[in-house]
């Protein structure tokens, strides 16, 4: 049972990796952006993408 437990979470530092990396790109940084800043909602991408 151990030994799986330390596969499930060598599994998930790797996919925590991965969301690390994909923070890097501007995308993420405006979606990021566009969240913090409540107020502005209408200017997010995100949203103009879903109309």
């Amino acid at each position: 049972m151990r030994m799986r437990w330390r596969r499930r979470r060598r599994r998930e530092m790797s996919w925590m990796r991965m969301r690390r990396r994909r923070r890097r790109t501007k995308k993420w940084r405006r979606r990021r952006m566009c969240w913090m800043r409540r107020r502005r909602r209408s200017m997010c991408w995100m949203r103009k993408r879903r109309r």
